[in-house]
């Protein structure tokens, strides 16, 4: 079992016993890496504050192919993102780009775009981007990297103009026109929501702000599609609306 080394972003760390830890990492090349910290939550020398939620790390660890979790040794500090953590909002909004993650993250197989896209969503917070915004960007994305997003700009059945207020059917996962959708149910979509999310596919993610008042039906149609493969609404978010934090 040779001693390997990699650098990723800490998504989840779950605790175990006393004193063990259950880390969840998404790794540069590696994907997504669940691996056993023993002692990690007394030994400064070995893991110090580097199992900070969405810190970038560089770990140490063992793998076994009898064993479904690697072992980690150890773990440095790249880059820190204290501060984020210290405002309540932008602290909820991390840990639900956090769930999102792991929850679309495949298992040791490389990630690239998606170990990136996730570093530049954090960098964008990091410069002042709303972390709402961020959100909805990492949502959009997460799709669009995953093959999941439908044509944002066509309707699915008749490859037509969606037209003013296209429905998103979920049962197809597709937005179709106000013609092609008479029979379907679904939530309607502002045109103007639909139209910021095509920008946002042009854009980095440092230009992902929009209008307030297209926050909602962002949000609304993405978590339309993202529940839709998952079945199920994501915690962290939930914890949010109950909080009453937009």
């Amino acid at each position: 079992m040779p001693l390997k080394t990699a650098e990723g972003f800490l998504l989840r760390a779950h605790s175990v016993g006393e004193a063990d830890q259950i880390l969840v990492f998404l790794t540069e090349n590696d994907g997504k890496l669940r691996g056993l910290a023993h002692s990690s939550r007394r030994s400064r020398k070995r893991f110090g504050g580097a199992l900070q939620l969405l810190s970038r790390v560089r770990f140490s660890y063992f793998e076994s192919e009898r064993r479904d979790l690697a072992r980690i040794d150890q773990c440095d500090l790249v880059h820190p993102f204290f501060w984020l953590r210290e405002d309540l909002r932008t602290a909820g909004y991390l840990s639900y780009v956090a769930e999102l993650a792991e929850e679309f993250s495949r298992e040791k197989q490389e990630e690239q775009p998606f170990y990136r896209l996730l570093g530049a969503t954090l960098a964008a917070v990091e410069a002042g981007l709303d972390p709402a915004w961020a959100a909805r960007y990492f949502e959009l994305w997460t799709l669009r990297l995953h093959g999941l997003l439908p044509d944002l700009a066509a309707c699915t059945r008749c490859e037509g103009a969606l037209g003013e207020s296209p429905l998103y059917a979920p049962a197809q996962h597709a937005l179709m026109c106000g013609r092609c959708a008479s029979k379907e149910s679904g939530p309607r979509v502002p045109s103007a929501a639909l139209a910021h999310l095509r920008a946002l596919l042009r854009r980095p993610p440092t230009g992902a702000a929009g209008p307030s008042d297209l926050l909602d039906s962002c949000e609304g149609l993405l978590q339309e599609m993202l529940t839709g493969f998952t079945e199920r609404p994501f915690r962290s978010l939930r914890v949010l609306r109950e909080m009453g934090v937009r």
